[in-house]
This record gives structure tokens, sequence and C-alpha cells, in this order.
């Protein structure tokens, strides 16, 4: 399964911005002051996931 996050803006004037992530570990919901925060933040996450997958395919390709 692959992860996905999404941007969901307020509704509302003085509500927060919420960052969505799906993936294989389940749902992770993250509220943010600013749609510039929301972005830092998926930013980060973005980042965060492809240095796992980089650490796990290079522990695979190493041999026994």
């Amino acid at each position: 399964m692959r992860t996905e996050t999404v941007i969901y803006e307020p509704p509302k004037d003085g509500l927060p911005y919420l960052v969505v992530t799906i993936g294989p570990d389940g749902l992770t919901v993250v509220s943010a002051d600013s749609r510039t925060h929301a972005r830092k933040l998926t930013s980060e996450q973005v980042m965060q996931r492809r240095k796992q997958e980089k650490e796990s395919n290079h522990v695979a390709l190493q041999p026994s």
C-alpha cells in the first residue's frame, strides 16, 4: 500500500488546517496553524518516509 498525504483547508475561519496521512501503518491526522505550516509538516513526513524506504532497501541489498 502506498502512503498518501493530503492537506485539508479549514471550512471556517479560526479552525486549523489538517494534514492527513493514510498508509500501511494507519491514519495520522495533525493540525497546523497555517497553510505554510501544513506544507512544512507534509514535507517533513515525505522526507522521513523516503529516508526509511532508502534504509530498508539498503539493508535488503546487503549480502548476508
